[in-house]
């Protein structure tokens, strides 16, 4: 059985890609000047943690797939948000999070 702590943890995860993949500072939102190794080493690291987060959250992987259903997120709804902000250059902000199949059917009756 999953915990509501289990969730948040999972839906960390699952933001923290998010922020590796639109950041603008370095990886795991570190900046410049908080790592103390060379410019350019530090700069390769952040290109590699930002296009893994990138290829993992639009790849849909079976990785991904648990990582979503462990945080009570729809999958499909998580790699469709992760393509649209691919669409428009990835960029730096919050994003919003992706809701269930049931709740998303529960929201669009509430609309009409």
């Amino acid at each position: 059985m999953t915990t509501v702590s289990d969730i948040v943890i999972w839906r960390a995860v699952v933001a923290q890609a998010f922020e590796d993949a639109t950041a603008r500072s370095g990886p795991l939102g570190e900046t410049a000047t908080a790592v103390p190794r060379s410019t350019a080493k530090f700069h390769h690291e952040k290109h590699v943690v930002t296009r893994q987060a990138r290829d993992w959250l639009t790849g849909g992987g079976r990785d991904f797939c648990a990582v979503c259903l462990l945080a009570d997120l729809d999958p499909d709804a998580v790699r469709e948000r992760a393509r649209r902000l691919a669409e428009a250059g990835w960029p730096a902000g919050p994003v919003a999070t992706a809701r269930r199949p049931a709740e998303r059917s529960a929201a669009r009756r509430d609309a009409a």
